[in-house]
């Protein structure tokens, strides 16, 4: 009977609504990301960004400040508030471009990816 209750729970985890998670870039992802972030004038270490990649729809991504950005970061000044999103051509695709750099959730990035990445399909300012 415990077993029963337990693959249903497992089963309804999995089951039950649209509810997807962005995921962490892989590291060739990474890299290619930084490369297209890190435009002329704006040079940031890989530890003091966080990238998301969605999970929806594999194009998109964006790099934010981490939640708890490490003191070297926030002593060389390379924490920000705000947040830059990414598109790349095709799924596989190495090149990423720089479509959209703000505060708030991004007109610009489609429902589906807006709720992957921010939960909600409404976008707008902060």
């Amino acid at each position: 009977m415990r077993r029963a209750v337990l693959a249903a729970i497992v089963l309804l985890a999995f089951a039950g609504g649209s509810a997807v998670a962005a995921r962490a870039p892989t590291y060739l992802e990474k890299v290619t990301i930084m490369d297209a972030f890190n435009i002329p004038g704006r040079s940031f270490s890989s530890r003091c960004v966080r990238i998301v990649v969605s999970t929806v729809d594999p194009r998109y991504a964006y790099a934010t400040s981490p939640m708890h950005p490490p003191r070297a970061c926030t002593q060389a000044g390379q924490v920000g508030d705000g947040l830059a999103v990414l598109r790349r051509s095709s799924r596989t695709s190495l090149r990423w471009r720089d479509i959209f750099e703000g505060e708030g959730v991004p007109c610009i990035v489609p429902p589906n990816v807006r709720r992957d990445f921010f939960r909600t399909t409404k976008c707008g300012g902060p």
